[in-house]
């Protein structure tokens, strides 16, 4: 990690991520959400890119979730857009990396990144 350029951010413990859900966090106005799939750790930043609205209270179906407002679909492996409900040209969601410590999960997040 670059430390001019990114920042490291406590998300949450480990044990709090389990295999195939999300889990939301909000630390310092900055929302995300995590979820593990065939064991790896992932984060996203919480923000559906079709009207940047936090998405709480995500359906998880098989490997998608679903924004609650606008039923735009994002595979929970990659953040891509799997079903766009109409609304054209959707991105993908924002992806961090993560880093895990002592049994904590922390974000790498761009220091220039707007919220």
């Amino acid at each position: 990690m670059n430390e001019e350029t990114h920042e490291l951010i406590r998300a949450c413990p480990e044990t709090d991520v389990a295999e195939g859900d999300l889990h939301q966090v909000e630390q310092g106005g900055k929302h995300f959400l995590l979820t593990r799939v065939g064991g790896t750790l992932i984060a996203y930043r919480n923000l559906c890119k079709h009207q940047y609205l936090v998405m709480d209270g995500c359906e998880v179906e098989g490997e998608e979730f679903e924004c609650p407002y606008h039923t735009v679909r994002y595979s929970l492996a990659t953040g891509e857009v799997t079903d766009d409900s109409g609304f054209m040209g959707i991105e993908a969601l924002t992806r961090y990396e993560v880093q895990l410590r002592d049994g904590e999960i922390w974000l790498e997040v761009p220091k220039n990144e707007k919220w």
